[in-house]
Order: C-alpha cells, then sequence, then structure tokens
C-alpha cells in the first residue's frame, strides 16, 4: 500500500564548487558507477551513499541570510488619529504665526 506522507524523489546532493542541488545515480551503486558530475561546474559531487564516501572537516563557512529591506506603509493604509493630526496641524500653524510675525515686523521697521 502506497503511504501518501512518504515522498519518492530521487536522491539529491549539493555540489561542493557552486551549490547547486544534483541529482544522484540511481541505486543500486556498483564500483564501476560513474561519479555525479555538477552540469553546472563539471564538479565531482561526493555521494554519501558511497562506502568510501568520508564527512568533509570543515564545512562551508554559514551565510549571512539576506536583509530583505522594510517597505514603508502606504499612506492609504497607513493610521490616523486625532491627535496625530493635531500635532501636525500646530507645527502648521506655528510656522505661519511666525512667517506672518516676521512679514509684520519688516513692515513695521523693528
Amino acid at each position: 500500500m502506497n503511504d501518501p506522507y512518504r515522498f519518492g524523489g530521487p536522491v539529491t546532493a549539493v555540489c561542493p564548487g557552486c551549490n547547486a542541488v544534483v541529482v544522484l545515480p540511481a541505486e543500486p551503486l556498483f564500483e564501476d558507477t560513474p561519479p555525479a558530475i555538477c552540469s553546472t561546474c563539471e564538479t565531482e559531487v561526493p555521494d554519501y551513499r558511497r562506502p568510501s564516501f568520508t564527512m568533509p572537516d570543515t564545512l562551508g563557512a554559514p551565510t549571512a541570510e539576506p536583509t530583505l529591506p522594510v517597505e514603508e506603509p502606504r499612506p492609504e493604509n497607513q493610521r490616523v488619529t486625532r491627535g496625530g493630526l493635531f500635532r501636525s496641524l500646530t507645527g502648521l500653524v506655528a510656522d505661519r504665526g511666525l512667517s506672518a510675525i516676521e512679514q509684520a515686523r519688516e513692515r513695521s521697521g523693528f
């Protein structure tokens, strides 16, 4: 009976030269079975199913995960409160008041 939770895909390994995923030859493996060759960089890919396989002493250095740019919320999706509107309006009113005072000073000669 088939198990619906068992994946029956091909056996794969990662190429040590270019980090591409390589499909390994089908089993059974014999001594004369050729090694898997990466089609991208033409490097021999070690097959962990062979008895001659040894785990490399040094694994590749961990790479930092790429950081995704943080998107600012669009203006139509921003939440606006009355307090925030009043704070922005007081800044505008203060700027206009200062400019009116400066214009009055220029007119009066102070």
